[in-house]
């Protein structure tokens, strides 16, 4: 639900006087979780492709050669998907600004969940319980390859356009190859 319509059901009064707050993300790592999820949704639909390369790894012991197409094929497929509309499906702006200006008191960062999470909690005097931060969709997508592997000149441009506000606010950029 987008932030103007929350504010919309609950009314302005109570609207300004809440702490409000929400998760950001670096866009570039984002739109790989975002696309990983979409994929790993369309594999389980009809996974004949996964049992083929695992098959191949195993028994015919051609694992890095396998390993290398299927890096080469994730890459090409993922900006395939970000230059066909992909960043639809990630386009949450609207959690954290109306009307053009932010409306959010604080944002806890992807990066620095754990100690932004607790920052939340003591403001709220809220007891923080590190145990309790649940680990949604970990496991989706294998860090094998490095986030600037990913981005070509045309998704980097795309991105940049696309995600400038975020980008300008709070300074991140494509991470660099190791």
């Amino acid at each position: 639900m987008s932030a103007k319509m929350i504010r919309n059901n609950i009314g302005k009064d109570i609207w300004d006087c809440s702490f409000k707050f929400t998760v950001i993300r670096n866009p570039y790592d984002k739109l790989i979780s975002a696309y990983s999820f979409h994929r790993r949704r369309n594999y389980q639909k009809d996974n004949k492709a996964q049992k083929f390369i695992s098959y191949s790894k195993t028994i015919l012991n051609i694992g890095g050669a396998i390993d290398s197409i299927h890096k080469k094929h994730v890459i090409e497929s993922f900006r395939s998907w970000v230059k066909n509309g992909g960043l639809e499906l990630v386009n949450d702006r609207n959690k954290y600004i109306i009307d053009g200006e932010v409306c959010i008191d604080y944002f806890i960062r992807y990066e620095t969940l754990h100690d932004d999470i607790k920052y939340v909690c003591n403001h709220l005097s809220i007891p923080f319980i590190p145990s309790q931060i649940p680990k949604y969709k970990t496991g989706v997508r294998k860090h094998i390859i490095p986030i600037a592997d990913y981005y070509d000149e045309e998704t980097k441009k795309i991105i940049l356009e696309q995600y400038d506000w975020e980008l300008d606010y709070f300074g991140y950029v494509l991470p660099k190859v190791n």
